[in-house]
């Protein structure tokens, strides 16, 4: 397990544990996209994800599978998964 440091919204310095692989795999991500912002991740004209583009996004998702998908429900998925 890799430990890195990430600013965080510009504010906090976080510690996040990861695996080699996906170091690896991030660093491959960053190296090929198209965008040139300090954010992990951008929309198509290479700004930074916003909440109200986000919402648009998760309804659209939740409207094509016919259930109910959201951050929230993402993450409590997510740890309730690495608990196990």
């Amino acid at each position: 397990m890799g430990n890195r440091q990430f600013c965080i919204r510009g504010i906090k310095i976080r510690h996040i544990h990861f695996s080699q692989v996906c170091f690896t795999l991030l660093k491959t991500y960053l190296n090929e996209r198209m965008c040139d912002s300090e954010s992990l991740f951008c929309k198509n004209g290479g700004n930074k994800l916003d909440q109200p583009w986000l919402q648009f996004l998760f309804k659209k998702l939740s409207n094509d599978m016919g259930i109910k998908v959201s951050p929230h429900t993402l993450r409590r998925s997510a740890s309730t998964h690495f608990r196990e």
